[in-house]
């Protein structure tokens, strides 16, 4: 296969200000836009602007549609019981939708798909043919665009919630985005925030932690399947919602996961550096943020001698996965 000499990357890129928010720190406002000059690239390859805003803010994920349009979940009302009203919008977040009509390789029209108050920093968009999947805590949404024209139609298209439960409301430690398997099914992760679920084929999913007073009544109960998660999880499911089935948890937040073509799950976890990884997820395996039970954080167990990585990840517990990358 021949390459070009010179490989060029599209960004999106916020043209005017961001937020940056974690549960220790309040908002900072950035108010300098990154250019594309600020990146340090590898010889032959050059990065361009692809969209920015007023034709969106604050992306939190992105899908793409057998059209090549650009579908984006935005998080401009992140965290609204902190009170940051300056960052908060009317009418709930959106479900964009960003396109180059003219083919020149840089965006110039967006619209909205969907904007409703129930929407507060959803953390993924899926397009699988006509049907959008919105992670929106406790829900799961889908909506079916019956018509096919990228809008949402009250009255014409149809809307559900395939599952709710998902605990966090306002958070970043919950719901993840939607991805599709080579066998068909639903693959989605939540964060340690946790979850106490039941699909469409009355399965139920508890997933119990100390992680900020979500699920701690749930700790120690066990699933339909009889075992017990705890912390985030790793999930598949029937494209109708049923067949929920966790395939890894105690992690910490995983944002989203990448399926190969043989059905191998790789994900990150996030953390408060210095410990954050890439990890393949072992079918059913504990990823060791919490212990066996979910009642104790990694800092309770953490021996003198070890690093942050393996005691965080707990890397010399029996029964824990290889952490993978850690990279800090």
């Amino acid at each position: 296969m021949a390459f070009k000499p010179l490989q060029r990357l599209s960004i999106l890129a916020l043209a005017c200000s961001f937020f940056v928010a974690n549960s220790e720190e309040p908002v900072k406002q950035h108010t300098k836009p990154l250019q594309p000059s600020d990146f340090q690239l590898p010889k032959g390859l050059e990065i361009s602007v692809w969209a920015k805003s007023p034709l969106f803010y604050n992306p939190t994920n992105i899908d793409i549609d057998h059209k090549g349009r650009m579908w984006i979940a935005e998080g401009r009302n992140y965290r609204k019981f902190r009170n940051f009203k300056d960052s908060q919008i009317p009418g709930g977040d959106r479900i964009v939708v960003v396109e180059d009509r003219d083919g020149d390789g840089v965006a110039e029209h967006s619209h909205v798909f969907y904007q409703n108050p129930e929407l507060i920093a959803p953390l993924g968009v899926a397009v699988i043919g006509n049907k959008i999947l919105i992670s929106q805590p406790p829900n799961l949404i889908q909506i079916t665009d019956v018509n096919e024209n990228a809008v949402y139609d009250e009255g014409i298209d149809k809307k559900e919630v395939l599952l709710t439960g998902f605990k966090g409301v306002d958070h970043d430690h919950s719901l993840h985005s939607v991805t599709v398997g080579p066998n068909g099914q639903y693959y989605f992760n939540h964060g340690n925030c946790g979850s106490d679920v039941t699909d469409r084929s009355g399965w139920n999913l508890k997933t119990g932690s100390t992680y900020g007073g979500y699920t701690r009544n749930l700790i120690g109960q066990a699933s339909s399947d009889g075992k017990v998660y705890t912390g985030g999880a790793a999930l598949r499911m029937n494209p109708d919602g049923t067949g929920l089935r966790p395939i890894g948890h105690n992690f910490r937040n995983s944002y989203e996961q990448t399926i190969s073509s043989f059905g191998d799950v790789f994900q990150n976890d996030n953390d408060d550096p210095p410990a954050c990884r890439t990890t393949w997820v072992m079918e059913y395996g504990s990823l060791g943020f919490f212990s066996k039970d979910g009642s104790r954080l990694w800092k309770a167990d953490a021996m003198s001698d070890q690093t942050r990585g393996v005691a965080e990840w707990r890397q010399e517990v029996p029964g824990v996965i290889p952490a993978g990358d850690i990279y800090g």
